[in-house]
């Protein structure tokens, strides 16, 4: 391969490189906005407050759930074709085989994506639910 072409690849890899270190900071965006919205629903369903807000929360949680996903999927096949660019070039880093494979899809089920979102669920859920038994759910519309 002349020396060209390995600067061409290099060039490539540092570009995969910086889209790789982008979805992953657009996931962690993703789920800073999700818990300050979420908890700031879950914040207005309080005692005596609308219990809307709780059914509400559900949205957003489930909604960047699956944008969180999509982020994670996209970084993952990223992250194949630069391991893939990689080893053509003898430069590996890889310490195993990805995680999963690059669709968002089996992304949802990744423990980085699911643990966050499924906590906000169940806790959005439990609200809800502890107000029904209590009998202080009041809905507002």
């Amino acid at each position: 391969m002349s020396s060209e072409e390995n600067a061409r690849r290099i060039k490539q890899l540092e570009l995969l490189q910086a889209i790789v270190a982008r979805m992953a900071q657009n996931s962690f965006i993703i789920k800073g906005w999700a818990v300050t919205l979420c908890s700031a629903l879950l914040a207005l369903s309080g005692k005596d407050a609308n219990q809307l807000f709780a059914l509400l929360a559900l949205l957003p949680a489930l909604t960047f759930w699956w944008l969180d996903a999509f982020y994670l999927a996209t970084e993952r096949a990223f992250r194949a074709k630069y391991e893939e660019l990689a080893g053509e070039l003898g430069m590996s880093l890889s310490l195993g085989s990805p995680a999963g494979a690059a669709t968002w899809p089996s992304a949802l089920g990744a423990r980085v994506v699911y643990l966050p979102y499924g906590t906000i669920i169940v806790v959005a859920i439990l609200v809800v639910v502890r107000n029904f038994v209590q009998g202080d759910l009041h809905w507002k519309w």
